[in-house]
């Protein structure tokens, strides 16, 4: 329920920074792919072993808690985790030509943590969407987001880099919350 309130806000906010906003999802050169990701790994203040891979691990079940997902961890190293997300999204109107409604995004976030330092990747991006354009007329959309040639993409990607601009200052935040007792004791349990 607050994910959902969360994604309202920010497609709120869009919308009245929608002309202002110039800032797009990042394209991955060598891929051709949507990405977010840190070009050198990030550090946090302190972390035990194995620590701070937990702290993401236990930030993206609460984060992800009113979404499908997969988490997938790497019980040989303890280094990465990787959650597999389906967000449901508010219907959002782009300008008076078109509106999509019972729209989705998918999408892949991975971890990778050692030590003090982290690195994170979000990519594999899919859209879904019911569009509908002034004459009622529907558009089922489900593709890569590198594949939709639609009216409304570059509003679409602006709004996806507010969000996921959003979401990566919440987990730059998670990296330093430390692990509760019950976590910490749980952690070499994955």
């Amino acid at each position: 329920m607050m994910n959902e309130l969360k994604n309202t806000i920010i497609v709120v906010l869009s919308l009245f920074i929608g002309a202002a906003v110039i800032a797009q999802v990042p394209m991955n050169k060598t891929t051709k792919k949507y990405e977010f990701h840190n070009e050198t790994p990030l550090s946090v203040g302190s972390a035990g072993s194995n620590e701070l891979i937990n702290r993401f691990y236990y930030w993206g079940l609460a984060e992800f808690a009113d979404y499908k997902y997969e988490v997938t961890r790497d019980d040989s190293t303890f280094r990465s985790v990787t959650f597999k997300v389906v967000m449901p999204m508010v219907e959002n109107h782009y300008g008076v030509k078109f509106t999509h409604k019972d729209r989705a995004l998918t999408y892949t976030l991975k971890f990778d943590a050692e030590k003090k330092d982290y690195s994170y990747w979000i990519n594999d991006f899919e859209y879904k969407a019911t569009e509908v354009d002034r004459k009622n007329r529907e558009e089922k959309l489900d593709t890569k987001l590198e594949d939709f040639k639609g009216a409304a993409k570059t509003a679409l990607l602006e709004e996806l880099d507010l969000m996921f601009t959003t979401m990566i200052d919440s987990l730059a935040w998670a990296g330093e919350v430390a692990l509760t007792e019950e976590q910490s004791s749980a952690e070499d349990t994955w």
